[in-house]
């Protein structure tokens, strides 16, 4: 271990804190379930051509599910005597490929390829176009058909990330060759499709009861982005200045597309001067789909039906917490940036989106924001509709800052893995200093690195905080941190910056201390950790202050769940009163909480839960608590509300869980 004097003039390097993320055990990672170092390497492959325009003509049979197309391929060589080009082709059948003069050429299709002889070689200069034609019918992926349901239509929509477009049109689908392309597209009257760049023009089809539409994205795209969807869809029109911006819902969901979408327009033009990169779209869409969450498209995004909300859907916060650590604990650690895989979809995981954000916050508190969005800025301008990687980003931050940052890259991008420490202090009455013990214990054996990163250190006395920063940068570190009286609080971390793990244990009156005075994520923090403490009287009665009064709703929901865990009817009463909180958050903790005791006489409470409160997630977590009763009459209740309509399917999928609930408490094994 080596000590060390304070250092002063460090620069802290920062993360974001997931919400609720409280201090966990010190411990090296569980078994990893996955070895995701049995993958395969994979590589950017190499090509023959480059794709410059793609013209797809389709004629979609939405009922029957088929569809027949006519794709005109635009490219260049790249090497000198192409004189074959493959393409990726998959779930259609190849009738027939023609040469731009319309002279027919060979092909041979296999199982997910499609190989064109050209009638000579071409050389790199030279531009040539094919048309391929071809019939499919329900692919597997790329172009999904959906029946009719409830409040959905029929209807058909394209999900092609991350390299599935090739099921519904031929293709070179790798994200780094970029084209332009245009669909055109027939569907049976009564359907509007959507799909990227700008509307050309939509014609009825005479004697035929079928429009066609058709799209131009006229600047260059990737084409897992190629969208495409018909549906009776109702548009509901907004905008931003020229910018059409349009919300495509469902028919009866018509009412509540403003809902939803209307903030569209403020934001963009918030990101527009925040990047100093105006929005470079013909239009942009939000288009109601089937499939879960969001995805991009370029001028289009695909809206997953469940984000559409109704009023009472829109009183839930739906946050996620602690998933990039729960990922870590469970099943895996490995670097952001990630070669190994059998499919692109495996790296699209914990470690790349909420691990992946919380390191753009480090990177912006170490750079500090005005810096930061400069260098967003620039790189949106280098390399708008081309291929960049986190090497090209990293070259972006030294020309704009003059700020070598390889060093945070490397061990927070290209390490896997997070820090996990063991933090303690003692008083030194003597030397009047606040000696304090770090210790770095994550499981080196993974690779994973010993930190090198400025920490805050807030010490709090009767005078006043003071913040100061020491720099780690080895395992086991001390720190002698001059103060003028023994501190009433040491926070570890202080502003809650650092993506980490980490025990540290306190005494009883600090956290006390902390549960009344410190920041929010501070006082969650304490809330949590004195159940330590919990037979308490002291303590308990803190837990309900803090329960009752605290002004932010996280804290009052720690400090609910945590009188959770100390049983007995003084409890029972504030829970229940915590029923009726401003924030469905801190109801939910409550009716859980209370579910915990498994008392059949809590039955009726649960029940005029679900009954009054208009929060569905409330309502949810009623349903379960009711089940834990135990109570074989709440049977018929769960039925009833198995039945009923709701957002996202919440309350059935909630009634269904408790009855099952119910069934394990009538029949225990």
């Amino acid at each position: 271990m080596k000590s060390r004097k304070l250092f002063r003039p460090a620069v802290l390097f920062a993360a974001v804190l997931l919400a609720g993320i409280p201090p966990v055990p010190s411990r090296p990672l569980a078994a990893q379930a996955v070895d995701v170092y049995a993958r395969p390497v994979q590589a950017e492959p190499s090509r023959d051509f480059d794709a410059l325009h793609y013209l797809i003509r389709l004629k979609i049979d939405i009922a029957g599910k088929a569809f027949d197309g006519e794709t005109t391929v635009t490219l260049t060589p790249l090497r000198d005597g192409l004189a074959t080009v493959v393409l990726d082709a998959e779930d259609f059948t190849v009738s027939g490929v023609a040469f731009e003069t319309g002279s027919p050429l060979a092909f041979e299709q296999g199982p997910n390829k499609l190989k064109v002889a050209l009638p000579r070689a071409f050389r790199p200069g030279e531009t040539l176009s094919l048309t391929v034609f071809y019939r499919g019918r329900e692919p597997k992926n790329g172009l999904r058909f959906y029946e009719a349901s409830g409040d959905r239509p029929l209807l058909v929509a394209s999900n092609s990330w991350p390299d599935n477009v090739h099921h519904w049109l031929p293709c070179w689908d790798y994200p780094h060759d970029k084209a332009t392309h245009e669909i055109i597209a027939t569907v049976p009257a009564g359907n509007k499709v959507v799909a990227n760049g700008r509307l050309v023009s939509v014609k009825e089809e005479a004697g035929q009861n079928a429009v066609t539409y058709h799209w131009l994205q006229d600047k260059p795209h990737s084409t897992y982005l190629f969208f495409l969807a018909a549906a009776p869809y109702v548009v509901v029109e907004d905008r931003l200045g020229n910018i059409p911006i349009n919300y495509w819902v469902y028919p009866k969901h018509a009412d509540r597309a403003r809902r939803t979408f209307g903030e569209t327009p403020a934001l963009m033009a918030f990101f527009n001067k925040l990047f100093a990169f105006d929005y470079p779209g013909a239009k942009y869409d939000q288009v109601e789909v089937p499939f879960g969450g969001g995805m991009e498209s370029t001028t289009t995004t695909a809206m997953g039906e469940g984000v559409v909300v109704d009023e009472r859907g829109a009183v839930d916060l739906l946050g996620k917490k602690n998933s990039y650590l729960q990922e870590a604990r469970t099943r895996y650690v490995r670097p952001i940036v990630f070669d190994r895989y059998d499919r692109p979809e495996q790296n699209f995981d914990r470690h790349t989106y909420p691990k992946g954000a919380a390191v753009l916050h480090m990177l912006r508190d170490l750079l500090g924001d005005e810096d930061f969005f400069r260098v967003l800025s620039r790189f949106l301008h280098d390399h708008a509709f081309r291929s960049a990687d986190t090497r090209d980003f990293m070259k972006t931050i030294k020309e704009t800052t003059g700020r070598n940052m390889d060093g945070f890259f490397e061990q927070w991008i290209y390490k896997p893995g997070h820090p996990v420490f063991e933090v303690g202090w003692t008083w030194d009455e003597t030397g009047r200093t606040v000696k304090l013990r770090l210790r770095q214990v994550q499981d080196f054996s993974k690779g994973i690195p010993v930190y090198r990163l400025p920490v805050k250190i807030g010490i709090v006395t009767s005078r006043g905080k003071d913040v100061r920063t020491v720099e780690v940068d080895e395992a086991d570190e001390a720190f002698d941190l001059p103060a003028e009286e023994k501190p009433r609080l040491v926070r570890f971390d202080e502003g809650n910056v650092l993506l980490k793990e980490w025990t540290f244990e306190r005494s009883e009156d600090e956290l006390l201390f902390q549960l009344r005075s410190d920041d929010v994520i501070g006082r969650m923090e304490a809330a949590g950790e004195l159940l330590r403490f919990k037979d308490r009287p002291p303590v308990i009665d803190a837990l309900r202050q803090a329960a009752e009064k605290d002004s932010f709703w996280a804290v009052r929901e720690s400090a609910v769940r945590a009188l959770g865990q100390v049983k007995g009817e003084p409890q029972i009463a504030l829970l229940r009163s915590k029923g009726e909180d401003a924030s469905s958050k801190v109801r939910i903790a409550a009716v859980a909480a209370l579910g915990g005791y498994g008392r059949r006489d809590l039955a009726p409470f649960f029940k005029d839960v679900f009954r009054r409160d208009r929060s569905y997630a409330v309502q949810a977590a009623s349903l379960e608590a009711l089940a834990r009763t135990g109570d074989p009459s709440a049977e018929p209740f769960l039925k009833e509300a198995e039945a009923m309509p709701s957002h996202r399917d919440i309350l059935r999928a909630a009634a269904r869980r408790a009855l099952d609930l119910l069934k394990k408490s009538e029949n225990p094994r």
